[in-house]
């Protein structure tokens, strides 16, 4: 929820206002620190949200066929040192390649009236690359989870109902509270799906020659 609450306030406060020009706190400038800044802030927090949602992927498939020692297991130190690790991963990774030499980070012109984030033609390359290994295995991590979780569910579901309603009587070999645990299932499912037109964008920039990279990556901010 805290990676979600940043990324929407970066994108409604900075992203978007930066890209169509909504205000005027952001100049054309070459070389700064200060688009480097952003580039790095908006490339962290997406990191972290794949990761965070590949996390409750795991937690909601670690529920369904582990849920002896499921909340056991969960505890919240190790929420805590997980959540931590979601964003101390991605900054080291990230920081060599985004501070380590000169990428000429700048904010450019956008043909619709709007400001862009640019960096040299190697480092969005660089970058390119490591939004589809992340992004695409995240993605595929996630959905074949979600997909042994649904199957799990749908048979441990009770065989009698009343209505549009499940009656209380569970599966036999199950300790589950399968209706329960379906709705979360589709909270979580239908959260990671708004990740598809990314994993979309990730094959597109696979098929695109480098000198489209940059044109590519804006679409995204």
């Amino acid at each position: 929820a805290i990676t979600d609450v940043l990324m929407f306030l970066y994108v409604e406060l900075i992203a978007r206002p930066r890209k169509y020009r909504i205000h005027n706190l952001f100049e054309v400038v070459t070389d700064h620190w200060f688009p480097q800044f952003l580039y790095f802030f908006q490339t962290l927090v997406k990191n972290a949200m794949f990761l965070g949602y590949t996390v409750v992927a795991i937690n909601r498939c670690s529920e369904i066929f582990r849920f002896r020692n499921h909340f056991k297991f969960w505890c919240p130190s190790l929420i805590f040192a997980i959540y931590i690790s979601e964003w101390l991963a991605p900054s080291i990774i990230l920081g060599p390649l985004f501070y380590m030499g000169n990428h000429n980070f700048s904010l450019v012109p956008s043909p619709i009236g709007g400001i862009l984030i640019r960096a040299n033609a190697e480092f969005m390359k660089l970058d390119a690359l490591q939004d589809i290994i992340i992004s695409t295995a995240c993605f595929l991590l996630s959905s074949v989870l979600y997909l042994l979780t649904f199957i799990h569910l749908i048979q441990q579901l009770p065989k009698n109902q009343s209505g549009s309603y499940f009656t209380s009587r569970m599966a036999r070999n199950s300790k589950l509270n399968t209706p329960t645990d379906l709705i979360i299932f589709k909270c979580a499912f239908f959260s990671f799906v708004l990740f598809t037109p990314n994993f979309a964008k990730t094959i597109v920039l696979c098929r695109k020659k480098r000198d489209n990279v940059s044109t590519v990556m804006s679409t995204m901010f």
